[in-house]
């Protein structure tokens, strides 16, 4: 009885969170693409063009991940020391996603932020501008090196992490909260990977139309843009695609995981333009 309510829960928990996912669809998502659309427009970034609430709400997302990582940890690292899954698939794929998120959603993220502040990284900026732009890179890459400490050592070793690994605070709130501290840190890893998915995915494909008019062509355009949305978008949502990969789980919860993932994935391909 206890494992079937144990079981219910998580499927509850579950969709809870992807339906997070699909909410922030309808009620945040137009006005934030809207406004990132109005400055793709533009031939090249300008300060005169610059949206700074947009850029410090941006800047702020970051910090949301590195929060929600932190809220997170702790539950992650219990329920991985009770049934880690080491398959030399999902090492595999989590390493992958590592990889993409330090090279490139780390990459993109900081492009994207400058550009909306108006501030053109590959031309020739203004002193002052270009050093804040790259102070805010190297301050990227520090929090890719705490954002990513515990899961190389989940990698190196097993899943016996030290609490060293991860902020004190975060695990002495976990304990005097009972864990509802890790559900505030899943919503806040939701929502970044929700603005990283617009951010990143929607403004990119909306300027890189499908183009080709042979049936070769096309399926070569749709089986890259497939491959590329399975490396971007696990790679912004790290924690939980970490844990879909090496912890065991249900039938009936994979199956929820696969098909949100296969619904975004069919949404977002179609929502690529196609010229003609």
């Amino acid at each position: 009885m206890k494992k079937s309510n144990t079981y219910l829960l998580s499927l509850f928990y579950m969709l809870m969170l992807n339906s997070s996912f699909f909410l922030y669809f309808a009620l945040f998502q137009p006005p934030l693409f809207a406004r990132l659309r109005r400055l793709e427009e533009a031939s090249a970034p300008s300060l005169a063009r610059a949206d700074t609430a947009l850029g410090l709400f941006l800047i702020m997302m970051v910090l949301v991940e590195l929060l929600g990582s932190w809220l997170t940890y702790p539950g992650l690292l219990e329920r991985l020391r009770r049934g880690m899954q080491r398959t030399t698939l999902g090492l595999s794929v989590v390493g992958t996603m590592i990889l993409a998120h330090i090279g490139l959603i780390t990459f993109l993220f900081t492009w994207r932020v400058t550009w909306v502040l108006g501030v053109d990284i590959t031309g020739d900026p203004p002193m002052l501008h270009g050093f804040l732009a790259f102070a805010f890179f190297m301050a990227m890459i520090a929090k890719e090196g705490a954002l990513l400490e515990p899961l190389m050592q989940i990698l190196q070793g097993s899943s016996q992490v030290p609490d060293a690994h991860v902020p004190r605070f975060s695990t002495e709130l976990f304990q005097r909260t009972a864990g509802w501290s890790a559900v505030l840190g899943d919503l806040l890893l939701v929502l970044f990977g929700a603005v990283a998915y617009t951010v990143l995915w929607e403004t990119l494909s909306a300027d890189v139309p499908f183009t080709a008019t042979t049936l070769s062509g096309q399926g070569l355009e749709y089986l890259g843009a497939v491959g590329l949305f399975c490396l971007v978008v696990p790679a912004a949502q790290l924690l939980p695609t970490l844990e879909s990969w090496l912890t065991h789980r249900p039938l009936g919860l994979r199956l929820i995981s696969g098909a949100s993932f296969l619904l975004t994935l069919i949404i977002a391909i179609l929502g690529i333009r196609r010229l003609y």
